[in-house]
C-alpha cells in the first residue's frame, strides 16, 4: 500500500497531484490543494497563458469512469460557461488532456464561504442586518442566470463565497448539480443537489425550474438565520415532500438561540419553501424588491399584492368581478396584516384570486393552501390581459387532452402529436405534417373581435403546401400559415396572417431549423405580423370591424377539423415544433409582443440551452484575444451600451477565440459602418487570413480606390475572394443591425443573412478548388494551394476581422453540433 507524505494528493488510481505539476496540456501549474469532498478535488493553480490564478476541479473516481456523465459535465460547463456576472464565479472551461484526470477550471475566489462565516459567530447565526445585502446580490445573480436559461440546482450556504473585495460570488453554477446527479445515478439514488436546500419537484427528479432555486434560497436563509436548515434530522426525505417547516421564530425557540428575524423576511423565507412551485415568489427580482422594503416591517397591501406574487386573469367563469375580487382579498390582507402584528406573524395573500400562504403558528391548524382554479403556468407570463387561450406543453398531454392554462376552458385534443421534452420553454409538440393537430372545439370565447395569435415554432421543412399554425377558417375567420410555394404566391417557407380575405404576408424566411417566435394581430382596422420580435409588415382594411364569427373549431399545426387529408386541409399540417401557443382577445401592442419574446421561458430544452457558448454577451470579452495570441487589444476595440465595436483610429488588430471549433453553428448580429470592411474568419489556428464570411459596405463608390468590393466574391456573404452569394440576400443598410448565421459541419459550410442562406459549399470539392483557381483577389491567389489547410476541414478559430472602418457586433454565440 502506498503511503502519501503530507505534501502529495490523490489524482487518480495511479497517480498523485502535488504542487507544482502541470496540468491541462502544461497551460496550468498547481499551487495548492483547497478542498477535498464527494464531488472532487479543488485546487488552487497558475493559468500560465493568461498570468493569472484559476480554480481546477478535478472529478471524483465515479465521474471520471463514467462516459455519461463527462457528457453532461461537457454540456453543463458550456451552458454556464457564458454566464457573466460580478456575483456569478466564472467557469472558463472543461480541460480533458491525454494521460490527464478532466477538471473544470475556473475563476479563483480566495474568501470564505457564508457556511464557514456562519459558525464562526457565537450563536452560529448571522444577523438580518449583515445578510440583506448579501441577498440582494445572490437574488442578482439568481435573476441574471434565469434570464439566462440557467437554473442553478445546488444552492446552498457552502456554494456562496466572498471575493477580496467582499463581494458575495455564487459558485459551481449547474457543476455541482451535475457531479451530484452523476454520483447519484450511479448509486441508484437517481437525484442531483443536496437534500436539505432540494424542493419536493427536484427531489421527485423532475424538470428543473426557477422555482427550484427560489426554494433553495428560502432554505439557505432559514439556515444562516437559525443555524439549521429547514429539515435536518429523522427523514428528510418525508419531511421535504410532506411536512411543513418550522416557522424561524419556534426553531430558534427550540434551539435557544437569540436572532432579531424582520416579520416581513421571515414570510418571505416561507413563502419559498412552499411544496407547490406556485405558491413561491415567481423570480428572484420579486424576492429582491420584498427585501428592498428596508425597515419598513409593515409593507403595504398593495405592494404585498402586486410585487411578491404573479396575478392570474381573472376566470370569465368566475361569478365575482374581477375588482369586487381585489377589493376582497385587499381586505383580508388587510386584516390578515393587523392579526400578525399583534402576534408578530401574519399572512400572505399569494394570488388576487385569494390564495393564502399561512405562516403556521397563527392557528392550531395548519392548513394546506388553497389552489383556486384556472391558474397554471400563465401566471408567470409577463403579459395576461386578455389571455383566452394558453398552452406551454410543458407536461405531456394526458390521454391526449392540452390544457388550457389561461383559466377560461379551451382545453385541446392532440391528434397525431408527439409530445418531446425539447421545447423552447420546457416542453413542446411535435407535428408529423398529415393528420397531425391540436383541436379546440369551437366556443364564444374564440371568437373574439379583435385578437392575437402567438407561438414559438421550429421547421426546416418546405414545400409546395400549405402549412397552418392556426386556422379557425381562414375565408370565414383567421389564420396563420408557414406558406406553400405555388404559382400564385411564391411564399414557400414564409408566414401569412389572414383574416376573412385579408391578408398580411411576409418577406422573411424562418424554415432554418431555429426556435422562431411568430404573431398575428388585429385591431379592428390593422392587421400586423411580427417574426422574433420584428413586425414584417402590415395590411389595413377598408372597412373597420371584428373577426367574423364563426362555427368552426379551431386547429394547431392543422387546417380546420376535418381528418380527410387532402390539399388544404388537415393533411397540410405543420412539420416541426410549436410550443408557448397563446391567444389574447385584443392585439397586443409592439411593447407586449416584445415582453413576451424576450420573458419566452427562463429554462430552455436542456440540450439546446446547455449546447449554446455564449462569445460575447454584451459585457464579457473574456472569450477573445489578440492576433497571435496576445492580450485583447483594448486600443482596437472597445464595449460600448453592449456592443463589441472597432475603433476606427485604433491598431488595426483582429480579434480571435480563445478556444477552437470543429463542427458548429455560429450566430452573430453585426451593424455595418460607412465605408467599412470586416468579416468572421474561420481559420486554423495561427492562420489569420484563411476563410471568411465577408462582411462590408457594398457600396462600391463609398471606398476608396485601393479597395472597392467591384466583384461579387467580395461582397457581403460571400467566401471572400472566391464564392459570390446569392444575389437577394437581403442585407439591411448601413446603420442597422443584421443577423449572420455560419454552419459548418465536416466540409459543409454555410453562410446565412437574415434568416436566409445565401451561401453553401463543400470544402476539399473540385468546384471549390475550380472557383479558387480563378479568383479575381490575386493578393490572396498564392495561398490558395490545393490540400493546404484552406481547403481541409478541422479545428478552426472564430476571428472578428478589423480591416477598415467602424463594424459592430453582439448577440455572438455558438455550439459545437
Amino acid at each position: 500500500m502506498l503511503t502519501l507524505g503530507k505534501n502529495y494528493y490523490p489524482m487518480s488510481e495511479s497517480g498523485i497531484l502535488q504542487p507544482g505539476q502541470k496540468v491541462g496540456a502544461g497551460r496550468f501549474t498547481l499551487v495548492k490543494p483547497l478542498g477535498r469532498g464527494g464531488m472532487g478535488e479543488v485546487w488552487l493553480a497558475q493559468d500560465e497563458r493568461l498570468h493569472e490564478p484559476v480554480a481546477l476541479k478535478f472529478l471524483p473516481p465515479e465521474i471520471r469512469a463514467d462516459p455519461a456523465a463527462l457528457d453532461d459535465l461537457r454540456r453543463e460547463t458550456a451552458r454556464s460557461h457564458r454566464l457573466a456576472h460580478p456575483n456569478i464565479v466564472r467557469i472558463h472551461d472543461f480541460q480533458e488532456s491525454e494521460g490527464e484526470p478532466a477538471f473544470i477550471s475556473m475563476e479563483y475566489v480566495d474568501g470564505p464561504t457564508l457556511t464557514a462565516l456562519r459558525v464562526e459567530q457565537p450563536s452560529r447565526v448571522l444577523p438580518w442586518d449583515y445578510l440583506r445585502p448579501l441577498v440582494e446580490q445572490l437574488c442578482a445573480a439568481l435573476g441574471y442566470a434565469h434570464g439566462e436559461h440557467v437554473v442553478h440546482r445546488d444552492l446552498k450556504p457552502s456554494n456562496l463565497m466572498f471575493d477580496s473585495r467582499g463581494r458575495l460570488k455564487l459558485a459551481d453554477f449547474g457543476i455541482a448539480a451535475v457531479v451530484s446527479d452523476s454520483v447519484s445515478r450511479i448509486s441508484v439514488r437517481g437525484t442531483s443537489g443536496t437534500l436539505a436546500y432540494m424542493s419536493p419537484q427536484q427531489l421527485a427528479g423532475k424538470r428543473p425550474q426557477v422555482t427550484d432555486d427560489l426554494y433553495a434560497l428560502g432554505a439557505t436563509l432559514y439556515e444562516l438565520l437559525t443555524s439549521k436548515p429547514p429539515f435536518y434530522t429523522g427523514d428528510i426525505t418525508h419531511q421535504v415532500l410532506h411536512e411543513p417547516p418550522q416557522p424561524l421564530d419556534e426553531r430558534l425557540a427550540t434551539l435557544g438561540i437569540q436572532n432579531q428575524i424582520p416579520a416581513d423576511v421571515a414570510a418571505i423565507v416561507m413563502a419559498c419553501l412552499a411544496k407547490e412551485p406556485s405558491q413561491r415568489p415567481q423570480t428572484a427580482r420579486a424576492v429582491a424588491e420584498w427585501i428592498g422594503l428596508g425597515t419598513v416591517r409593515t409593507p403595504s397591501v398593495e405592494r404585498l399584492s402586486q410585487t411578491m406574487f404573479s396575478q392570474p386573469d381573472p376566470s370569465p367563469a368566475d361569478a365575482v368581478s374581477a375588482g369586487g375580487r381585489k377589493k376582497l382579498a385587499l381586505a383580508a390582507v388587510a386584516a390578515l396584516l393587523l392579526i400578525a402584528s399583534a402576534a408578530l406573524w401574519y399572512s400572505v395573500w399569494h394570488r388576487l384570486g385569494g390564495r393564502v400562504l399561512q405562516q403556521p403558528g397563527i392557528s392550531a391548524e395548519r392548513s394546506a393552501p388553497v389552489q383556486p382554479a384556472g391558474i397554471g403556468a400563465a401566471t408567470a407570463l409577463p403579459v395576461r390581459d386578455g389571455l383566452i387561450l394558453y398552452f406551454s406543453f410543458d407536461e405531456p398531454p394526458k390521454e391526449g387532452v392540452v390544457h388550457d392554462e389561461s383559466g377560461t376552458g379551451n382545453d385541446g385534443q392532440a391528434v397525431g402529436a408527439t409530445w418531446t421534452p425539447e421545447g423552447r420553454r420546457g416542453g413542446a409538440l411535435q407535428f408529423a405534417r398529415t393528420n397531425s393537430y391540436v383541436r379546440v372545439p369551437n366556443r364564444p370565447s374564440l371568437n373574439p373581435p379583435q385578437i392575437t395569435m402567438a407561438a414559438w415554432v421550429k421547421t426546416s421543412y418546405s414545400d409546395m403546401i400549405w402549412r397552418r399554425i392556426f386556422d379557425k377558417s381562414w375565408d370565414q375567420g383567421f389564420a396563420l400559415s408557414d406558406g406553400g410555394e405555388t404559382d400564385r404566391y411564391h411564399q414557400r417557407g414564409r408566414l401569412i396572417w389572414e383574416i376573412g380575405h385579408h391578408s398580411c404576408e411576409s418577406q422573411n424566411r424562418f424554415d432554418d431549423g431555429a426556435w422562431h417566435h411568430v404573431v398575428g394581430t388585429f385591431d379592428g382596422t390593422v392587421q400586423r405580423l411580427y417574426l422574433d420580435n420584428q413586425q414584417l409588415g402590415h395590411s389595413s382594411h377598408s372597412w373597420v370591424g371584428r373577426v367574423a364569427e364563426n362555427t368552426y373549431d379551431l386547429t394547431i399545426a392543422g387546417n380546420r377539423s376535418d381528418p380527410d387529408p387532402k390539399f388544404g386541409e388537415v393533411g397540410a399540417s405543420f412539420d416541426g415544433l410549436i410550443d408557448e401557443v397563446m391567444i389574447f382577445n385584443r392585439a397586443l401592442s409592439p411593447d407586449e409582443i416584445r415582453q413576451l419574446y424576450e420573458s419566452a421561458g427562463v429554462v430552455a430544452s436542456a440540450s439546446e440551452a446547455a449546447n449554446w457558448i455564449s462569445l460575447f454577451d454584451g459585457q464579457s470579452v473574456a472569450a477573445w484575444e489578440g492576433e497571435k495570441m496576445t492580450a485583447f487589444p483594448t486600443r482596437s476595440w472597445e464595449v460600448v451600451d453592449g456592443v463589441l465595436k472597432i475603433i476606427p483610429s485604433g491598431p488595426k488588430v483582429s480579434l480571435y477565440t480563445r478556444e477552437t471549433f470543429r463542427d458548429f453553428e455560429l450566430e452573430f448580429e453585426w451593424r455595418m459602418g460607412y465605408a467599412a470592411n470586416s468579416g468572421v474568419f474561420y481559420s486554423a489556428p495561427g492562420r489569420g487570413f484563411q476563410r471568411e464570411f465577408q462582411l462590408v459596405d457594398d457600396e462600391p463608390s463609398h471606398h476608396s480606390a485601393a479597395f472597392q468590393p467591384n466583384f461579387p466574391e467580395q461582397c457581403t456573404g460571400a467566401l471572400w475572394g472566391i464564392l459570390a452569394p446569392s444575389a437577394d440576400k437581403r442585407v439591411r443598410p448601413i446603420g442597422e443591425w443584421n443577423e449572420g448565421k455560419l454552419l459548418v459541419r465536416g466540409a459543409h459550410v454555410e453562410h446565412w443573412i437574415n434568416g436566409r442562406k445565401v451561401l453553401q459549399f463543400e470544402l476539399g470539392s473540385d468546384a471549390l478548388a475550380e472557383k479558387a483557381a480563378a479568383t479575381k483577389a490575386t493578393t490572396f491567389k498564392s495561398r490558395l494551394t490545393p490540400g493546404t489547410d484552406f481547403f481541409q476541414p478541422g479545428e478552426v478559430q472564430i476571428g472578428l476581422q478589423n480591416m477598415a472602418g467602424e463594424t459592430a457586433f453582439r448577440n455572438i454565440r455558438i455550439r459545437r453540433l
